[in-house]
C-alpha cells in the first residue's frame, strides 16, 4: 500500500490551467523529486497535496485513507481540511515563521497542535504539555550543541583564512631582509615653516594629488590627478602664471613626472595598471597628441615609473621605482617597496637620436626621484629604502646602488627621500615622502612581519607612513661642499610628493592635497 497516492489532480486559476491530470504514488521511505521550469506548477502541486490549495479535480489518499476527493463534498469541510493539514509537513521557499514565536516554538508548534487531536487531551493536558516541554528542552540542547559546533568550526575556518591571508597568501613583492641605515645627526640648519597663507600657494582646482612640479619661462606646471581609482584615473598637466589656471595636457593613468627638453618637447612618465610608459608630447601638439616612446625593456613591461630628467645633450633619464605592477598608483607602490625592500628600482637613459635604452643604475630600493646637474654630468637618485641620495656619472652604465662608482651623496636622512630638484646655484632640494618608520626599520631583518604588513592591505600600510608637523618635509643641501642649508617643516602631511625651487620660493606638492604649498628661501 502506497504511503501517498494522488490521481487525476487538476487545478485552475481562472482560465489558466496550472495542473492537469497529475498522478503519482510514494512508498514508505521513498523520495520523489519534481523538476520543472519556474511557473510550471511545482509549488501549486505541493500546496494541493497538503491542502493549502484545494484541487479542482482528483483524489488524494494517505495510507489508503481518502483525504480528499474533489467529487465528494464530505472531504472538503474546512474543519476536516484543517485536521488533515496537521499530518503534512512542508518546507517553504521562504521562512514563513510566526513572528510572535521563537524559532524553537515555531518548530514545536506542529507537535502541540497534533497533541490536541489525541484522545483524552483535556484529561491529560498537563502531562502531555510536560512531555512536549521535555522534548523542547532536548531539541533546544541539540540545537545549542549544533550551534556551538558550527561556531567552533566557523572560528577555526576564520583563523585558517586569516592565517592564510596574513602568512601564506602569495604576494607580488615578497620582502627581503636588509640592514636599516643609520640616522644622520641634527645639523642645526635653518628651520623654515611652510606657509599657511593661500596667497603663497596655488590651488590647481578640482584635483586631489600633485606628483610633480616644475617651472618654465616664468610659468608653474604641475602634474595632478582627480583622485579616481587607478583603473579610472586621469592626470592633467596644469599650468599657471600666478592667476589663470589651465589644463594643457591629459593622460590616462597617473602622470608621475615630466621635464622639458631643449626643443620645448615635454617628456612624461606615466603609470597605468598595465604598466608604465615613457612618453613625449611635442611642443607643437600639446593637448592633442602624446606618444608612447618606451613601454618595455628586453620584452618585459616597465614597472612603476616615478621621475624623468632631460640632459643638455638631449638624452632622457627616467626612474623605475620598482618592477612591481602599479595596481593602486605610485604612492601605494612606493609604500609596498619600502616594506618589501626588493631593490628592483632602476634608472635608465633613452637616446632619442639612436632610439636606444640603457641602464644607468640598478639595485635601488625605491628610486623615487631624479635630479641632473646643469652641465648634465652628475645624476642624483633618491633611494627610499636606504634613506639616501646616490650621485653617479650620467655617462656611466650598469652601475649598482652602493657599488663601484656609485657613491652616497647624502645618507642617514630623517625621512624617505622622494622628489629631487636642483636650483641654478647648485642647491639640491630633497623632499620626504614620509618620516622614518621606527617599526619598519626595527623589523628590517624580519621578512615574516613585513610580509604580514604587505598582506594586510592598504589601510594598514598607510598607518606606517606619515609626515608629522614637527618632521622635515624637505631639506636643502649644497652640492658644492655637501653642507646643509635649510630644513622645511611645520605642516602635517600624508606625504610630500613634489618639490620645485622658483626664485625666492620653493613649491611643495602634498599627497591627496588640492593645493601646492610654498616656503620662502
Amino acid at each position: 500500500m502506497a504511503l501517498l497516492e494522488a490521481s487525476g489532480i487538476g487545478k485552475n486559476f481562472g482560465e489558466t490551467k496550472v495542473l492537469r491530470d497529475i498522478s503519482l504514488t510514494l512508498e514508505q521511505g521513498e523520495a520523489l523529486a519534481i523538476i520543472g521550469s519556474s511557473g510550471s506548477g511545482k509549488t501549486t502541486l505541493l500546496r494541493c497535496l497538503n491542502f493549502l490549495e484545494r484541487p479542482d479535480t482528483g483524489v488524494i489518499r494517505v495510507n489508503g485513507e481518502t483525504m480528499w476527493d474533489a467529487a465528494d463534498p464530505a472531504t472538503q469541510r474546512e474543519s476536516e481540511v484543517r485536521k488533515k493539514r496537521l499530518h503534512f509537513g512542508l518546507v517553504f521557499q521562504n521562512f514563513n515563521l510566526f513572528p510572535q514565536y521563537t524559532a524553537l516554538e515555531n518548530v514545536m508548534l506542529a507537535g502541540e497542535l497534533l497533541a490536541k487531536e489525541q484522545p483524552g487531551y483535556k484529561a491529560d493536558k498537563k502531562a502531555i504539555h510536560a512531555q512536549l516541554e521535555a522534548q523542547a528542552a532536548i531539541e533546544r540542547e541539540a540545537l545549542m550543541t549544533r550551534f556551538r559546533v558550527a561556531s567552533n568550526i566557523f572560528a577555526l575556518l576564520m583563523l585558517a583564512a586569516l592565517a592564510y591571508g596574513l602568512l601564506l597568501r602569495p604576494i607580488d613583492t615578497p620582502p627581503k631582509a636588509y640592514t636599516a641605515p643609520d640616522v644622520r645627526q641634527d645639523t642645526g640648519v635653518a628651520q623654515t615653516a611652510l606657509s599657511a597663507d593661500s596667497k603663497d600657494g596655488w590651488k590647481p582646482g578640482g584635483y586631489l594629488g600633485v606628483d610633480c612640479v616644475r617651472t618654465q619661462d616664468g610659468l608653474v606646471y604641475a602634474a595632478a590627478y582627480n583622485g579616481a581609482a587607478m583603473k579610472k584615473r586621469q592626470s592633467d598637466l596644469v599650468r599657471t602664471d600666478g592667476g589663470h589656471t589651465a589644463a594643457i595636457l591629459s593622460v590616462e593613468g597617473e602622470l608621475t613626472g615630466f621635464a622639458f627638453d631643449a626643443d620645448g618637447d615635454l617628456w612624461l612618465t606615466v603609470v597605468t595598471p598595465s604598466g608604465g610608459a615613457l612618453c613625449r608630447a611635442r611642443h607643437d601638439s600639446w593637448g592633442t597628441s602624446v606618444e608612447q616612446v618606451v613601454t618595455q625593456i628586453d620584452g618585459a613591461p616597465l614597472g612603476v615609473l616615478s621621475a624623468v630628467e632631460t640632459g643638455p645633450d638631449g638624452k632622457v633619464y627616467f626612474a623605475v621605482s620598482t618592477e612591481a605592477a602599479a595596481k593602486n598608483g605610485l604612492e601605494s607602490a612606493l609604500r609596498a617597496e619600502l616594506i618589501a625592500h626588493t631593490g628592483t628600482g632602476c634608472v635608465y637613459v633613452y637616446d632619442p637620436s639612436a632610439r636606444t635604452v640603457e641602464q644607468v643604475l640598478g639595485g635601488v630600493a625605491g628610486a623615487a626621484g631624479l635630479a641632473l646637474s646643469e652641465d648634465g654630468r652628475t645624476l642624483y637618485v633618491s633611494d627610499l629604502g636606504d634613506r639616501c641620495v646616490w650621485a653617479v656619472d650620467a655617462d656611466a652604465r650598469e652601475l649598482t646602488a652602493g657599488g663601484k662608482n656609485c657613491v652616497s651623496f647624502v645618507s642617514g636622512l630623517p625621512g624617505y627621500p622622494g622628489a629631487l630638484a636642483l636650483d641654478e646655484d647648485g642647491t639640491l632640494y630633497i623632499s620626504y615622502r614620509w618620516t622614518r618608520s621606527g617599526w619598519l626599520e626595527k623589523h628590517a631583518d624580519s621578512t615574516l612581519l613585513r610580509g604580514i604588513a604587505l598582506r594586510a592591505g592598504e589601510n594598514i600600510q598607510k598607518k606606517l607612513f606619515k609626515l608629522p608637523a614637527d618632521a622635515p618635509c624637505a631639506e636643502a643641501v649644497d652640492t658644492a661642499d655637501g653642507s646643509w642649508k635649510q630644513t622645511f617643516s611645520g605642516r602635517e602631511l600624508d606625504g610630500c610628493t613634489a618639490v620645485c625651487p622658483a626664485g625666492s620660493k620653493v613649491y611643495f606638492g602634498a599627497a591627496d592635497s588640492a593645493s601646492l604649498l610654498s616656503a620662502r628661501v
